[in-house]
């Protein structure tokens, strides 16, 4: 081949994966440089041109638009030959046929590298439990030896679950994650934050939709992972001491998560309401609540609670409930501390929904929580009108505006 390229008038290196780490297809396109010959690199992805080929004008061959490609190549071809050059005399069509073979070639050793990329194109699934939200993960790792692109990430559940946010934002779009492409060998995580709105179990299916190095599409959708929503049965053993139950909150309780929204009713009105709608579930609060009237309305209620049934170890688990509604940060607080993450998330997400329908039936409107617009934390101060606040969590700066959770909606 090599005592050839002398004698061409045009040299065409086909750039891919297969010829990248070919010493014989270096060795031609060396010689062809060397002869000073005319050079026209054909890629489809532009990582696998040599980089002393880059700098000359190539053509990306695109396979969903071959004719187009040819054509490129043809008129490409034709600025660089004479009208007396042989080849320059044939028909568009023969020419067109000659290198529609050259290509076939190529994209045949392509296509026996892109029959195995699906199988190895890996989708991994995840939860936990973060500000009493549930964070779905889902980590897809390209371990082929070429590029995939255009992946779509998206999850599939029921109603009584909605996605608050995306993560990272540079590929949110909307409820699921759009990623241009991945390289050979590379990963991406996503977190899809999602607030559910009932206890129970329920189902989230991760649909991963890709195309190959050649543009054609394909799609991984595993089996359902079902996510553990915990609410159990309760039982309330009556008194308890205040400063215990205080010590349990704030120390020994580590699976601990709250929800926050702002006032704009009364706020003793609201304290009373969040009572009822709490006491409806978990029985009578621990001593009297705690109010201060000087100078501005706050009220706490502490609640304690067991798991009514026993685990393997014939433990039961401890839970407290804790409300507050403060006048002078605007804010009214509902938080829970158990000792399993899936627990506490279960119990805020049951009290939350008792709040809120009691709310509405109360002053007509939807309570929204407040969370942080970057990384969901749920927020435990909001700034005056027209001041910004910094999330405790995260570090971002923001208007309460951009809050995830907005201000109550009237019914």
């Amino acid at each position: 081949m090599n005592e050839n390229v002398p004698k061409c008038d045009i040299f065409l290196p086909f750039c891919s994966e297969n010829s990248e780490s070919s010493d014989p297809i270096r060795t031609e396109w060396e010689t062809a440089l060397y002869f000073g010959k005319k050079i026209i690199p054909i890629f489809n992805s532009l990582e696998y041109v040599p980089d002393l080929l880059k700098r000359l004008r190539g053509i990306q061959f695109r396979a969903d638009d071959l004719g187009g490609t040819i054509s490129e190549l043809y008129q490409e071809i034709l600025k660089v030959l004479k009208p007396a050059t042989p080849i320059a005399k044939q028909s568009a069509p023969i020419l067109a046929a000659d290198m529609l073979n050259l290509l076939d070639v190529e994209l045949k050793r392509e296509y026996e590298k892109v029959e195995v990329v699906e199988e190895k194109v890996e989708v991994k699934r995840g939860y936990d439990y973060v500000g009493g939200l549930v964070r779905f993960k889902v980590v897809v790792a390209n371990n082929s030896g070429l590029n995939i692109n255009n992946i779509d990430v998206e999850l599939r559940m029921p109603n009584n679950v909605r996605i608050i946010r995306v993560a990272p934002k540079t590929y949110r779009k909307g409820d699921k994650a759009s990623i241009p492409n991945m390289q050979p060998k590379q990963s991406k995580n996503i977190d899809f934050y999602m607030e559910p709105s009932i206890c129970g179990m329920f189902p989230v299916e991760a649909a991963v939709i890709y195309q190959d190095t050649l543009g054609k599409s394909h799609s991984i959708i595993h089996e359902a992972k079902y996510v553990k929503i915990n609410c159990p049965p309760i039982i309330n053993l009556g008194e308890e001491n205040v400063a215990r139950v205080k010590n349990l909150i704030q120390s020994v309780l580590n699976a601990k998560q709250f929800k926050s929204f702002q006032l704009q009713q009364e706020p003793r009105r609201v304290f009373e309401i969040l009572q009822e709608a709490t006491q409806y579930w978990v029985g009578n609060s621990v001593t009297r609540p705690l109010i201060w009237t000087s100078p501005i309305f706050r009220g706490e209620a502490y609640y304690f609670v067991l798991s009514k049934v026993p685990d393997a170890k014939n433990h039961q688990e401890q839970i407290v409930v804790r409300l507050e509604v403060d006048a002078e940060r605007n804010m009214a607080f509902i938080t829970i501390a158990c000792e399993k993450p899936e627990t506490t998330c279960g119990v805020l997400t049951n009290v939350w929904y008792l709040c809120e329908k009691r709310m509405a039936e109360a002053f007509g409107v939807h309570l929204h929580a407040l969370w942080c617009p970057e990384c969901c934390a749920p927020l435990s101060k909001i700034p005056k009108v027209g001041k910004k606040i910094v999330c405790s969590a995260c570090g971002t700066t923001f208007n309460l505006e951009r809050s995830l959770g907005t201000p109550q909606t009237r019914i």
